[in-house]
């Protein structure tokens, strides 16, 4: 389905716009379309509405079908396979509802509290829910501005470091806030840092250092995320950075989630799932060799011995444009 822009006009006379297009997303599920309005936020998608009631109204006038998800009752679900489908559900719901309220942010919400803590909850439960949702979500291209984006970056991995620690959950939780606010309004900064323990500034530190590389503002060469871990490893000054580069690369590994690599004698994909082997995560096949689409995109468990990959690659290199929402929902097709 070819990208198709619809209108109506608003109660201002100037025409309400809403991009339009297909998803097919890559590990099954078929999205008959999804809805964003000019500024590239989503509005609905998968059937889950996202939108006030003002602007549900807009799009059934332009004559979307108001789809709602069926009710999550897990114990109406007799096979293994119907629980895991239904807790995906709700996990896309989530992310979904996740990515709309923080691509609302504005400068001037980094200096309220309560938006920022709601959100930092969520984050925090992502991470916890499902890791590698969260870290892919942390690599792969969004379309907003670089404040905002690198914010929800530092927010996810940060997150991701400290659910598996012995912090208290209003500090951690307090952490992500932090990296939400700081690119949004640096003036803001200082005051939201100031209270939390030097370990977690430091955390907060070492994650924008590594995100300046790995995904850095237009126009700026952009680092494959091994090259950024073996230069962190080397530049920390204090104990405590050192010890958040230690965490991090723990996190992360070689390959983390989202990052492109190229699979020997296969072709280049996207890290879908980590392993118990660093060096074999589970990789969405997308791209041939030279970087051009492959008509079915495949999963593959990389083997170390028969198709290790063999370098990481830089999201310039690739010619095939990824959406994270395209992206997300692959981990449970693995468990079935």
């Amino acid at each position: 389905m070819t990208p198709t822009t619809q209108s109506q006009s608003g109660q201002d006379g100037r025409p309400v716009r809403y991009r339009v297009r297909a998803i097919d997303l890559m590990v099954g599920h078929t999205l008959p379309y999804a809805v964003y309005d000019d500024h590239g936020r989503l509005l609905m998608a998968k059937g889950a509405t996202l939108a006030n009631h003002h602007q549900r109204r807009k799009l059934l006038a332009l004559g979307f079908t108001d789809t709602k998800p069926p009710k999550l009752d897990l114990t109406k679900s007799n096979t293994r396979s119907d629980r895991r489908r239904q807790q995906q559900q709700a996990l896309d719901i989530r992310v979904e509802s996740l990515l709309f309220g923080v691509g609302r942010l504005r400068r001037d919400d980094a200096l309220e509290t309560e938006p920022l803590a709601t959100l930092a909850h969520r984050i925090a439960e992502l991470a916890t829910e499902s890791l590698d949702t969260a870290l892919a979500l942390a690599h792969l291209p969004l379309d907003w501005p670089h404040p905002l984006a690198l914010g929800f970056r530092s927010a996810l991995l940060t997150a991701g470091m400290l659910q598996a620690g012995d912090e208290p959950t209003e500090t951690a939780n307090a952490a992500v806030a932090a990296c939400l606010a700081v690119p949004l309004h640096p003036e803001a900064g200082p005051a939201r840092l100031e209270p939390l323990p030097h370990r977690l500034t430091a955390a907060i530190r070492v994650t924008g250092a590594y995100l300046g590389q790995v995904c850095p503002p237009s126009g700026q060469p952009v680092v494959t995320p091994i090259d950024a871990l073996r230069d962190l490893r080397g530049s920390r000054e204090t104990d405590e950075e050192q010890a958040a580069v230690e965490r991090l690369l723990a996190l992360l590994t070689p390959f983390p989630p989202g990052s492109y690599v190229r699979v020997r004698d296969q072709g280049i994909g996207v890290v879908v799932q980590l392993t118990a082997s660093p060096a074999e995560p589970i990789t969405l096949l997308f791209a041939d060799g030279a970087g051009r689409r492959l008509r079915k995109p495949r999963l593959l468990v990389v083997d170390k011995m028969t198709s290790p990959i063999d370098k990481a690659v830089s999201p310039e290199r690739v010619a095939v444009a990824l959406d994270p929402r395209d992206l997300y929902q692959y981990t449970y097709h693995l468990d079935d």
